[in-house]
């Protein structure tokens, strides 16, 4: 992930941060922790911004993870 914002979306804050690192979610109600995911951060507000790639991730991940995934229909 290359940074893609120069201001928070929030605060409108030049202090963004690029992180990769494990985040943790939540599935079916259970708390599940997603390694290396690329994120932004605001140093000032503390928002966090995933970019496309990150969030198919996170989501692919919950999919993968959720007990209803695994149901027949």
């Amino acid at each position: 992930m290359h940074p893609i914002l120069t201001r928070c979306p929030t605060c409108g804050g030049r202090n963004l941060r690029l992180l990769r690192s494990a985040l943790k979610t939540k599935v079916e109600g259970r708390v599940a922790t997603v390694p290396a995911v690329e994120r932004q951060q605001c140093s000032d507000c503390g928002e966090v911004v995933f970019d496309c790639a990150a969030m198919e991730r996170l989501e692919s991940y919950r999919r993968k993870r959720s007990p209803l995934a695994h149901t027949r229909r």
